[in-house]
Parts: structure tokens; sequence; C-alpha cells
């Protein structure tokens, strides 16, 4: 059957890069966020189902570590990454715990990049303000989770996905970052 979900994610700090270009050895870090979103499944069986899940973007600001850790904010993007999974859930519909896997294709779309006047100073002091812009990609995303069913038409969910996303990031100074 058909299904809906509405979630808030949350995303705790996390390695962007463990090297940075302009400064080498300096990791760079995303700031933890949070959003909204919502998914959609469809049982194809009792067992085998897809998820479609789609959410507002997250706002993530980056910030420097390492030699360049009390540089604070150095820029921010958002991020929105539709997702598809397949998986399989065990267990009968009906059982209160229902633990399940998924494997899904992930579309990383990164929008509204800003550098700041502290990455500026960074890769072009005296210059013009220093731009970004990251490639947007496919990945895949593993899933681990567990449904509880409360009720015939109530359940809460955990789900921990795990997404390896490698993508370059350009700056305006001619710069390019592997991240």
């Amino acid at each position: 059957g058909l299904q809906a979900r509405a979630a808030y994610n949350w995303r705790s700090d996390f390695l962007i890069t463990p090297r940075d270009v302009i400064f080498p050895f300096s990791p760079i870090y995303g700031e933890a966020t949070g959003q909204l979103d919502a998914s959609i499944f469809y049982g194809l069986t009792d067992n085998i189902s897809l998820e479609a899940a789609l959410g507002t973007p997250y706002k993530h600001k980056i910030v420097g570590a390492g030699s360049i850790a009390g540089t604070g904010e150095l820029g921010s993007v958002e991020a929105l990454p539709p997702t598809v999974f397949a998986q399989y859930r065990f267990f009968a519909p009906t059982a209160t715990f229902r633990p399940y896997v998924g494997i899904g294709a992930t579309y990383a779309y990164f929008m509204k990049a800003r550098g700041s006047g502290k990455l500026t100073a960074l890769t072009n002091p005296g210059g013009p303000p220093t731009t970004f812009e990251i490639d947007n990609k496919f990945t895949y995303t593993a899933q681990v989770g567990v449904a509880m069913n409360l009720s015939e038409k109530w359940f809460a969910d955990v789900t921990v996905n795990k997404s390896r996303l490698r993508t370059d990031v350009h700056f305006s100074t001619g710069q390019t970052q592997h991240m």
C-alpha cells in the first residue's frame, strides 16, 4: 500500500574535505543543520517497498579547521538531495517492529553558494570577492531503519542514511577543491 511520512532530519557536524587546496592539510567542515522532509512509500510486496524522499534544502555553513580554525564561517551553501530507495522490510506488515535496509539513488543539487569576506581574505587578499560553485552529482545512499507500528494507520520510524558524495568546488580564483 501507499504510506506517507513527514519528518525533521538532523545532520551533525561533518567533514567536507581533509585537505584544503588553499591551506594544505587544513580540513574544512560543515556545521550541524536540520531540515524538514517528506517521504512517500509504496509497498510492492509485504517485504519490498520503494521510498521517494524530498525535503527542504539543507543550509550548510562552511568553516575552517586546523591552521584556519579561527577564521570562522568561510561560506554557505544549500543542498537539496532527493533520493529514491528500494527497501527490504523484515517480518510481517503487522509486526510491532519492522527493521529494514535500503539502497537509493541520490542527486545532490547545490545552490545559493556564497563565500564570505573571510574566504576572500584567505584566497584573494585585496582582490575581488571570492565566489564558488559546487558540482551537482549523482551518488548512492545506504539506509538502515526500524518502523514501529503504533496502530493500523500510524507508525514511528527511525532511519540512518549514509551518502558517499565526491564532488568538486570551483573557486573564482581559479582553484578547484575535490571533496
